[in-house]
């Protein structure tokens, strides 16, 4: 008999979990084989996908969990919506069926997860993230593993530089407890979730008084974290795969402020709310594809 609060199923037919938590949205999951296992915020899961069911123990109720994955999103809809604003993406969204815009409700996890992100691969990102973790509170001993929230703000200002150093942050090491300090200063988790609440544009230029902080991570928590579905980060990647797909004069440049806007206005103006999602199709596209086009 299991330990878990929770033991359920569910039918997702049109849900892909293993492209949802592989598209650079959550940094503290691991799969092998069908089974995948994490955590997001506070909820805590063991999904073994057996075809269109999902075999679930974890902490969250099964309306959490469909919540959290979207997993009673149209897919349909959310496809039709897009391919409307560039049918060109047919091929793209064929490839990305099943993906969704996992709801993280907490904004501290997924800021100092793209804090670690800066100029980083993916293993090491996930080796960060699963590190400051470990000075969270424990959720409950499951499945013969301690499972754990991700770390307060006021916990994250107290780790020290030559601890974090030691476990392989190099130059991020400071920025860690500076960052919890900073946002602690502008009104802590309060000031956060009051940017879920503001114009998108806005909260990322709030973000950015964070130290470490510039607008491509600022991006990544407003869209990721606070639930700004019009927001579109944007690197290299997504640069070089906008300007193919649609200013292809500008192929080669250099990605600049200005074009960074650029790149923004013109998934809004084709996606609107769904530019968000519009981005992660071309992302988990570009970085499926990227070697082929070089």
């Amino acid at each position: 008999m299991s330990d878990w609060p929770f033991e359920y199923q569910i039918d997702s037919p049109d849900v892909n979990l293993a492209m949802c938590v592989r598209s650079g949205q959550v940094f503290r999951w691991r799969i092998r084989g069908h089974l995948h296992w994490g955590v997001i915020a506070g909820a805590a899961f063991v999904i073994e996908v057996d075809g269109n069911r999902w075999h679930v123990q974890s902490n969250a109720n099964p309306s959490e969990c469909r919540r959290i994955f979207g997993i009673d999103v149209d897919q349909t809809q959310l496809w039709a919506k897009i391919l409307a604003g560039d049918f060109g993406l047919a091929d793209a969204l064929k490839e990305c069926y099943g993906l969704r815009m996992i709801t993280q409700d907490d904004p501290v996890e997924t800021l100092f997860s793209f804090l670690c992100s800066a100029n980083n691969h993916i293993s090491r990102i996930e080796g960060m993230v699963n590190c400051l973790s470990e000075y969270g509170e424990v959720l409950g001993e499951w499945s013969g593993k301690t499972w754990r929230v991700f770390p307060s703000l006021d916990v994250l200002t107290c780790i020290g530089e030559s601890e974090l150093r030691a476990k392989g942050f190099g130059y991020r090491a400071p920025r860690i407890s500076q960052c919890a300090k900073r946002a602690l200063e502008l009104g802590g988790i309060d000031w956060l979730n009051h940017l879920k609440t503001i114009p998108a544009d806005e909260a990322m230029e709030q973000l950015q008084l964070l130290p470490g902080v510039g607008p491509k991570l600022a991006e990544c928590v407003a869209l990721f974290g606070l639930g700004h579905q019009s927001v579109v980060p944007i690197d290299t990647h997504m640069w070089n795969a906008t300007t193919r797909r649609y200013f292809p004069e500008l192929l080669g440049t250099s990605l600049t402020d200005s074009r960074r806007n650029l790149v923004r206005d013109e998934f809004r103006r084709r996606f609107g709310d769904l530019a968000g999602l519009a981005h992660q199709v071309v992302f988990v596209d570009e970085m499926r594809n990227w070697r082929l086009r070089r």
